[in-house]
């Protein structure tokens, strides 16, 4: 069983997606965002728990945030095991987002070195963006639009059994 997030904006892709991780187990949580922020505001918060300034103050909230059933699921299990994000979606530079998202997903605890999580990008072939910028040592693959359903799941099975890294 593995947690997924897709960050994809196209409809269209995202049902693909959804089918085909599908296919690789029926078990596995994927979750969708339209953007990468909508995703960070999600997972890659800074957990901060004010403390009361008075610990006898009866007024101060203390009412837990109301979560959906999937919230809590993800929460639960406590991993994000792969990050399959569509370049486009992103409004930083595709490279510093990963680290910086690696990094918050490992202080949340979404990510352990037991098993970390895993990015692959998603990206157009010819969007003028050439496939050597997004060599870096998070990013496991990258996967060409549109998807080429055999391509897409060996990539995505793959990524999802690799040993951990060292």
């Amino acid at each position: 069983m593995a947690n997924i997030i897709v960050i994809e904006d196209d409809p269209r892709i995202e049902r693909q997606i959804k089918m085909y991780l599908n296919e690789l187990g029926e078990d596995n949580h994927v979750r969708f965002f339209p953007t990468g922020e909508a995703f960070e505001k999600k997972y890659c918060y800074v957990a901060e728990t004010p403390a009361p300034a008075n610990p006898d103050d009866s007024s101060s909230p203390t009412q837990p945030i109301a979560k959906t059933e999937e919230d809590e699921l993800f929460q639960m299990l406590g991993s994000v095991d792969l990050v399959i994000f569509k370049s486009q979606c992103l409004k930083e530079e595709a490279r510093a987002w990963v680290t910086k998202t690696l990094r918050v997903l490992k202080t949340n605890k979404f990510s352990t070195p037991e098993k970390t999580s895993r990015f692959i990008v998603l990206k157009y072939e010819d969007d003028g963006v050439d496939k050597d910028y997004f060599i870096h040592p998070l990013i496991e693959d990258i996967i060409f639009l549109p998807l080429d359903r055999l391509v897409f799941l060996q990539k995505a099975e793959i990524v999802l059994n690799l040993p951990k890294k060292s």
